[in-house]
């Protein structure tokens, strides 16, 4: 029964402690953009939502309503939809219009949209996402920054806008890495439009291109065609993408950047793309702005995962097959200790008979000799192990009378002693066995003494 307790007892303290390593395991970041509100991975977008909650004049908030739903509403708001990837449909386009007509803004923040689209997009539009996202990699970046690799950043420009001037941010190259393209005419009708920011997107000339003849083509896009803009930068250099373009539609602005990277937890937390993100919500900041969380219909936004635990149980618990084998397990063991804790019988009491040791049995025989005063059977048997050790050490035999004088002289080269005494005690030793000497205390010692001196000699 103490036993079983026992099992017990370190059954329950090792799944105390599974569960404790699984509940306190350290957790790590997950590197897949979700873009959601609750996400504080570097890819979600929970810091954003509360920077620009504490930042836009008119009000910021998150909605988990549909585009139909929000171009319902007849107050002007602006409407950002950021994702990874775009997915307008006709239907979502008429949505978009309808916000518009109304006074409100659309913003579509995506790393690229689906090719099937691409057409409504351009024909609705004039505008869609260009086919060249290049997906962050960490261990690619951390790589770079190590080797201090000038590819891993590259010059963001923001053009002259409002009450802001024109300038220049450094952001990590992987961000950035996809653009706008853009018609100049609508339905054959050329409708102009407003770029925000561009990059130069070659690698040579990213590394190699002189800042300073930049400066010189400054755009103020609040004065300026796009026609115009367009063909004073991008000569002598053919390799100008456009991140964010403004459009004036109807009554309202429709933005498209494709920048959603920027807006997450980790891209708002630098200092140069924070600039470049309050530049660009202020473009739409006449209005609230709701931004649109966990729509499937417009962007695919991927599956939201929550931190991975590392813990023992880490591998088990995240295979579905796994995890239940290892709950049936416990189970089995649990009802098994419980099973087998009852008693099967009565209760048998351990009887325990009485101990004995060598020593006690030595001690027990003794005193029954010496009780008797039987000291010659003492002797007696001793004499038989004397001549035990005397046949393995020497092979001599003292009850051998006929080789006496030889087995006397064996012993004595053997132990060194003295003839005549070795003589004297196998006379004596064979006196006291034929039982015609009756002796004393003092005799049986010396005789048993002697014996002992001998057997240490051989």
């Amino acid at each position: 029964m103490k036993t079983m307790k026992i099992y017990i007892i370190g059954f329950a303290a090792f799944t105390a402690l599974l569960v404790w390593l699984n509940m306190h395991a350290p957790q790590r970041f997950i590197w897949e953009p979700t873009y959601a509100h609750i996400d504080k991975n570097p890819f979600g977008c929970a810091a954003f939502d509360s920077v620009m909650g504490q930042t836009l004049l008119h009000g910021y908030s998150v909605s988990t309503k549909s585009l139909h739903e929000l171009s319902l509403d007849t107050t002007p708001q602006t409407v950002l939809m950021l994702g990874r990837m775009l997915n307008i449909s006709k239907k979502h386009a008429d949505d978009i219009d309808r916000i518009l007509k109304r006074g409100g803004n659309v913003v579509m923040v995506a790393q690229n949209s689906l090719y099937v689209n691409d057409s409504l997009l351009k024909a609705r539009y004039g505008m869609c996402m260009s086919d060249g996202y290049r997906y962050f990699n960490l261990s690619t970046l951390r790589k770079q920054l190590a080797d201090k690799n000038p590819l891993a950043f590259v010059n963001l420009y923001c053009v002259k806008q409002g009450g802001y001037d024109e300038c220049k941010l450094r952001i990590i190259r992987s961000l950035v890495s996809a653009s706008v393209t853009v018609d100049d005419s609508i339905g054959g009708r050329k409708v102009p439009y407003m770029p925000l920011a561009y990059v130069i997107d070659a690698d040579y000339y990213a590394s190699e291109t002189d800042d300073e003849e930049w400066e010189a083509d400054s755009v103020d896009v609040d004065s300026a065609m796009v026609d115009d803009v367009a063909s004073d930068m991008t000569q002598p250099y053919d390799t100008l993408s456009w991140m964010a373009v403004e459009r004036n539609l109807y009554r309202g602005k429709l933005i498209m950047a494709s920048t959603p990277l920027l807006f997450t937890n980790y891209g708002i937390l630098d200092r140069a793309a924070n600039v470049y993100l309050m530049r660009l919500m202020s473009r739409v900041d006449n209005v609230p702005v709701v931004r649109m969380d966990g729509d499937a219909e417009l962007t695919i936004n991927g599956e939201r995962k929550e931190p991975e635990a590392q813990s023992p149980l880490h591998f088990f618990l995240q295979h579905p097959p796994l995890k239940w084998a290892i709950y049936l397990t416990l189970a089995t063991v649990l009802l098994f200790y419980i099973v087998t804790a009852r008693r099967r019988q009565r209760v048998i009491p351990v009887v325990r008979g009485k101990r004995e040791s060598e020593l006690e049995f030595a001690r027990l025989v003794s005193k029954l000799y010496l009780h008797c005063h039987d000291n010659a059977d003492l002797v007696c048997k001793k004499r038989a192990l004397f001549a035990d050790a005397l046949r393995s050490a020497l092979d001599v035999d003292i009850f051998d009378r006929k080789a006496d004088a030889v087995s006397v002289a064996t012993i004595a080269a053997c132990t060194g002693q003295d003839a005549e005494c070795i003589k004297a005690l196998l006379l004596d030793l064979r006196l006291v066995g034929e039982g015609e000497v009756k002796m004393s205390d003092k005799e049986m010692k010396r005789l048993i003494d002697q014996m002992n001196e001998i057997i240490k000699k051989l």
